[in-house]
């Protein structure tokens, strides 16, 4: 180890170029190396909401929630749905496989909600 370390310490013009060489090969690198900032990211869930003021939850459960499910289950390539109702309002989480097209679920559950 003494004696690798002595001949390192006497080509030390050698070793430096050697680091030098690497640190610019790989800045090089870096710079070169594609990047992608902002990829497409398709975001297939759907949030419906919907306020109703003066109700208590179990009452928006029975005659909010209800409907709006029935009424979204007829939406096309739908996954699954999860509702949540509380007092003054509805939240439902529609969620859609990955290749759907979100502008025409999204037309179709307004459509349907509607």
């Amino acid at each position: 180890m003494t004696r690798l370390i002595e001949g390192a310490m006497k080509r030390s013009i050698l070793i430096l170029t050697c680091v030098v060489l690497i640190m610019a090969w790989g800045a090089l690198s870096a710079f070169q190396m594609q990047r992608d900032y902002l990829p497409s990211i398709n975001n297939t869930a759907l949030m419906v909401t919907i306020q109703a003021d003066n109700y208590q939850a179990d009452q928006v459960k029975q005659m909010i929630t209800e409907k709006v499910e029935e009424a979204v289950r007829s939406v096309d390539k739908l996954d699954y749905m999860e509702t949540n109702s509380f007092d003054g309002g509805l939240m439902a989480s529609l969620y859609f496989p990955g290749h759907t097209n979100m502008e025409k679920a999204e037309n179709e559950v307004k459509t349907a909600v509607e």
